[in-house]
């Protein structure tokens, strides 16, 4: 999913290359794409850390803790819930079916040059937050746990309170 975000930018610094005047045209996106990729990563943060958590919660069984993650970051849940096929779709159908096109149509079609590359881009990522926030606010937390557990009994793991001793302090040796 990185990739094809990594990908989106590429392509529409390509489609920059062909404006009239191409050199201001790239370096006034460049510097865009710059601020635009410190913020991406404080987001990949999120993104990773929630989609752990989100994970962990939902194989310890807390569907509460789960839904609590959910806040930060809408892309890393998605994937703590295994759901990655389905957030390389929308990343799909929001940045290469809507977000390019439009901003190609906006920037050469309208003249809007850099601007409407820059607003095509805007609004395929307005449209994957919307898309993926409707997926996280309907789903079924306790279901998700449910699954979670299948996928656990799937490979024979036991959860981890099943393996710690009742009283591990008498059972440590030396005290520890």
């Amino acid at each position: 999913m990185l990739c094809l975000e990594l990908w989106y930018n590429a392509i529409l610094v390509l489609l920059t290359g062909y404006m009239k005047n191409a050199s201001v045209a790239i370096s006034a996106f460049s510097i865009c794409l710059n601020i635009s990729s410190w913020e991406f990563m404080i987001c990949l943060g999120f993104l990773v850390g929630v989609s752990v958590r989100v994970s962990n919660e939902l194989g310890r069984g807390n569907a509460k803790a789960a839904h609590f993650a959910v806040k930060p970051v809408f892309s890393g849940v998605a994937v703590g819930c295994g759901r990655q096929g389905m957030v390389a779709w929308v990343n799909i159908g929001s940045y290469y079916v809507i977000g390019i096109p439009l901003g190609v149509v906006l920037g050469y079609v309208a003249n809007l040059d850099v601007q409407g590359i820059w607003i095509g881009m805007i609004i395929g990522v307005a449209i994957q937050t919307l898309v993926l926030g409707t997926i996280i606010w309907r789903t079924n937390w306790d279901a998700q746990v449910e699954k979670a557990a299948e996928r656990l009994s799937k490979w024979f793991l036991q959860k981890p309170e099943d393996d710690e001793p009742e009283d591990s302090a008498q059972e440590a040796p030396n005290g520890r």
